[in-house]
Formats: C-alpha cells, sequence, structure tokens
C-alpha cells in the first residue's frame, strides 16, 4: 500500500495515482484537531469506482490515550479501488459545525481504477 498527505515523507504526494481493483492507497493528512478542524473525505465522479475509509492508527504500547487532545494529530485514510474508472478523492479540512464555510485547505487525489487482469 503506498501512501500519500501532508506529513514528513508524504508532504503533497502524489495527486495522480493508478490503482488495481482490490488495491488500497493510504492517504495520511496532517491536523488541527486542537483548533477544532478535521479532515471530511468525499468521492466525486463515477459511483463505485472507489470508497474512502478512515483508519486508526495504531498506538504504541507505551502511549496511553488520554482525554483530552492538546496536539494535532494525523488523519490516516485508505482509498479502496473497488471497480474500473476514474473518480476523484478530495478532503476538506473543516470545522464541522460550521456549515457553508470553505474548507481552509483541500487535498485531491485523481484516481485511476485498472481491471486486477
Amino acid at each position: 500500500m503506498a501512501a500519500a498527505g501532508t506529513k514528513g515523507l508524504c508532504l503533497e504526494a502524489s495527486s495522480e495515482i493508478e490503482l488495481r481493483t482490490g488495491e488500497e492507497y493510504r492517504v495520511v493528512l496532517g491536523g488541527l484537531g486542537s483548533a477544532g478542524y478535521a479532515w471530511e473525505p468525499k468521492v466525486e465522479g463515477l459511483p463505485g469506482v472507489i470508497f474512502i475509509r478512515p483508519s486508526l492508527p495504531a498506538l504504541s504500547p507505551d502511549i496511553q490515550p488520554s482525554g483530552a487532545q492538546t496536539s494535532s494529530v494525523e488523519h490516516t485514510f485508505v482509498i479502496e479501488a473497488l471497480a474500473p474508472g476514474k473518480a476523484e478523492a478530495r478532503f476538506g479540512l473543516r470545522r464541522p459545525w460550521e456549515k457553508g464555510v470553505p474548507p481552509v485547505r483541500v487535498i485531491s487525489v485523481w484516481v485511476t481504477v485498472i481491471s486486477m487482469h
């Protein structure tokens, strides 16, 4: 599984990818959780080509989660290739309660899915 996003080695990585049906692509996005922002995924284009799901990061056994978040965390999403075609995976950074306000940042990944055979 490849990775894209806004943190570390993934900084502003691929905006166009090609996947075979059944493959997955990981997108890691830096957050502004301490300021109330969250990434919202959306699929544009042909329905049924891709699916976006959140992926929870694995916690180290040495780290104990706390009830209060005082820093920003990475948000990880997985793009699953379902059927041949083209679609856009769009991630908007916004405060969920601010309806009608455009995202402060948008990351798009254009996905072409080809048949496994």
